[in-house]
């Protein structure tokens, strides 16, 4: 009896560390913008701005903006990084 309790505790240790380990893990939280309305919209340009009101969990490693002629751009289209917290305007060409 007392080596079917232990094969039963043994096996209930190894199954919860196995079920643990193979949780996600924590994505972190993205960061919370808030964008302004695009201005001085001309035929190749216009000038944006964006305010980062909570940086989330996971660390910014670059500011900017991206764009595409498609839906939902991303860092692999086109996009310009901002150095410096500034108005700027893009160029699109």
């Amino acid at each position: 009896m007392k080596n079917l309790a232990g094969t039963i505790v043994v096996c209930f240790i190894l199954l919860t560390t196995i079920f643990e380990s193979c949780k996600k893990e924590n994505e972190g939280e993205l960061p919370l913008l808030l964008t302004d309305p695009p201005g001085f919209i001309a035929r190749t340009s216009a000038l944006l701005g964006a305010t980062i009101i909570d940086e989330g969990t996971d660390s910014i490693i670059e500011k900017g903006f991206c764009w595409s002629l498609g839906p939902e751009p991303t860092v692999t289209n086109q996009c310009d990084s901002i150095l410096m917290r500034r108005m700027i305007t893009w160029k699109i060409i």
